[in-house]
């Protein structure tokens, strides 16, 4: 078998892979788990439990909640999936209040935390393309709204995080918008071929085997953050690069 037809089988395989529970589960365990591990997050649980709960579960749609804003869909539409909505329910139960703090210290164990965080990129993976495709129904043959909409329904924690800190009275240290993280450069990039290759066309694979690359991508990039247990940013350095390039003409008319 030839290089092209075990991508195709490896490709349709991934796609197999059920959403619920393995996928969505992981993704409201990595949430609950974030939220945990903010400054005083299980103290805010112990004390506000129905508010750290309906943020878990907000936060954990809020890519679904931040696009159907920008479609004109019904916000709504993040919690349609009741048996996700619950299992996220039981899931920050358990992470906050299970018996010796068991599924907590289970889920940070580099282990369990390795697989985790695999599963998820295969999901980030899924959405941003899940996102670039409700894009294209309402802005066909357009590059931008794809890639932005694969995005933020990709990345919708990174910038819904801020508004857990502000209701739990924390100092925002650091503003999406202001410094965006690698995770968001990275579904913007993913976004932006994805949209590439779904209005031209110009390479001939499927939707599963552009999900399985954007997989293969953030896993790689995973397993680097994890293996040196760094959160640096890849793109940060060619970022600073070029815009120290763009910017030599301003610092000079200032020395001037």
């Amino acid at each position: 078998m030839d290089i092209t037809g075990i991508i195709k089988d490896v490709a349709d395989t991934l796609s197999i892979l059920p959403s619920w529970p393995f996928l969505v589960c992981v993704h409201y365990l990595l949430t609950a788990v974030a939220l945990r591990n903010e400054p005083e997050g299980r103290k805010f649980a112990v004390d506000h439990p129905i508010a750290s709960c309906c943020l878990c579960v907000l936060i954990s749609g809020s890519g679904t909640i931040i696009t159907s804003i920008m479609l004109g869909l019904p916000v709504l539409n993040s919690v349609l999936d009741e048996r996700a909505v619950w299992s996220g329910v039981l899931i920050w139960y358990l992470v906050h209040f299970s018996p010796n703090d068991f599924l907590y210290k289970l889920s940070n164990k580099t282990p369990v935390k390795l697989i985790l965080n695999l599963l998820e990129e295969i999901r980030r993976s899924r959405i941003i393309m899940s996102g670039v495709l409700l894009g294209g129904e309402v802005y066909p043959n357009s590059f931008l709204p794809l890639a932005l909409t694969g995005m933020f329904k990709g990345t919708g924690k990174k910038w819904s995080i801020c508004f857990y800190r502000i209701l739990t009275g924390l100092p925002e240290k650091q503003y999406e918008l202001l410094e965006l993280s690698f995770t968001t450069k990275g579904g913007f990039l993913l976004g932006m071929m994805y949209a590439v290759i779904y209005n031209t066309g110009m390479f001939s694979i499927t939707t599963n085997e552009c999900i399985l690359i954007g997989s293969i991508i953030l896993c790689t990039l995973k397993l680097y953050d994890i293996w040196y247990k760094t959160n640096s940013d890849p793109l940060k350095r060619p970022q600073e690069k070029i815009w120290s390039i763009v910017t030599c003409s301003i610092e000079k008319e200032k020395l001037e």
